[in-house]
């Protein structure tokens, strides 16, 4: 599988987090003036995650990107700020998913928001950033990506009494994100959303 490494590190910012919160941010993402700085805003939201669109006042989660040392794989922090758990919908899982898909690899993916909101902000900045770096995200990639986000949230909720389902949902959705990866590589096709929806739940069932 072709991996590619993150050239620098960034720092994505929420279009709607105020300019006076973003040190504060960006010290508990662990950012420093070596990270570039980018915002992801409504537009971003519209052409990554979902074409219903928000708004930027909307887009507050915050998202730091780092390269980590060779075979570590990716690895997602969500951090509190000021104490408080503020991401309330994207899993951690869901952050490396979108790193995976693009083949990217070695990385560590910070996320705060300063108060209770989705994440979906933050997980369209790891897009915006991994694009920066000049990491090519076809659309098939992004929809195969959010086609995985949208089968696998239902069955979270579903099954939210049971505390091991989301580890084993993750670990079935590394799988399949693993065997995409390889499908592409040996015949350059993209999956369906149906073939990932069909690999999804064998993946499962095995679990």
């Amino acid at each position: 599988m072709q991996t590619k490494a993150l050239s620098k590190p960034y720092v994505v910012y929420g279009a709607g987090l105020a300019s006076s919160d973003r040190s504060s941010v960006a010290s508990a993402l662990g950012a420093n003036d070596n990270y570039t700085s980018l915002t992801s805003t409504a537009t971003d939201y519209s052409k990554y995650i979902s074409s219903d669109g928000t708004t930027d006042s909307a887009m507050i989660s915050s998202v730091a990107l780092a390269p980590a040392d060779s075979g570590t794989g990716v690895k997602v922090n969500i951090v509190k700020y000021n104490g408080d758990s503020n991401i309330t919908s994207v899993t951690a899982q869901q952050y490396a998913m979108v790193a995976t898909m693009a083949g990217v690899n070695d990385l560590i993916i910070t996320v705060t928001a300063n108060k209770a909101v989705s994440g979906e902000a933050a997980l369209t900045g790891v897009y915006k950033a991994l694009a920066a770096d000049g990491i090519t995200l076809s659309s098939e990639n992004t929809s195969a990506a959010n086609g995985i986000l949208e089968a696998t949230q239902p069955a979270i909720d579903q099954n939210s009494d049971d505390k091991t389902y989301s580890g084993k949902l993750m670990a079935a959705v590394g799988t399949v994100s693993a065997d995409l990866a390889k499908q592409r590589q040996d015949d350059n096709e993209y999956a369906t959303k149906a073939e990932v929806r069909q690999m999804l739940d064998e993946a499962l069932e095995k679990k």
